[in-house]
């Protein structure tokens, strides 16, 4: 059989592959995100740095691999950053691990006046998504032919972006607060 028959039949298949995937337990590895919260870290001439910190738990009874980022801030409903960032991690299962993400936000967003240490009172909220690897075989199957790339949604808002969380003893900061997750989502 000639390559282009064969990649017209993998290609015709493609939606029965998904069918028997969604029976068989594909994607069942889906890691759970929440955001925890969105500090102003540093205000230059003419943009700020943010961090965006989350909480990503396992979804499974194997490390789930994580892939990439993508998210959006908005600031009083208006898009402020748009953001890619590779994941470079594996949520162990029943288990968590934080991730904090960068963000750069135009200086004239701000109130005049925004210093990091006081933190900010700006409306925002967050959506975005993180790409994970699922280790059933014929999810890998279909992600290798690139029919699937299972990723995992996750929004979250507060009314204020806090000041950078301040440092314990051990040198370990806590999460501030003034935030709101509101969920986490699958999408193959």
């Amino acid at each position: 059989m000639p390559p282009s028959a064969r990649s017209g039949l993998v290609r015709g298949l493609a939606p029965l592959l998904l069918v028997a995937a969604g029976g068989c337990g594909a994607f069942s590895q889906a890691p759970r995100i929440e955001v925890e919260s969105l500090s102003l870290v540093k205000v230059g001439e003419t943009d700020a740095e943010a961090d965006l910190v989350v909480r990503i738990s396992g979804g499974g009874p194997q490390a789930t691999i994580l892939t990439d980022f993508r998210y959006s801030v908005f600031l009083e409903g208006r898009r402020a950053f748009d953001g890619r960032w590779a994941a470079l991690a594996a949520a162990p299962p029943e288990e968590s691990i934080v991730r904090t993400l960068p963000v750069v936000i135009p200086g004239s967003m701000l109130p005049e006046g925004a210093r990091p240490d006081q933190g900010v009172a700006i409306p925002w909220s967050i959506s975005g998504s993180v790409g994970w690897e699922d280790p059933d075989r014929l999810a890998r199957i279909l992600l290798d032919l690139g029919f699937a790339t299972p990723r995992s949604g996750f929004s979250g808002r507060g009314d204020a972006m806090s000041a950078p969380p301040a440092a314990d003893e051990d040198g370990a900061a806590e999460a501030p607060g003034g935030f709101e997750s509101i969920e986490s989502s699958t999408a193959p």
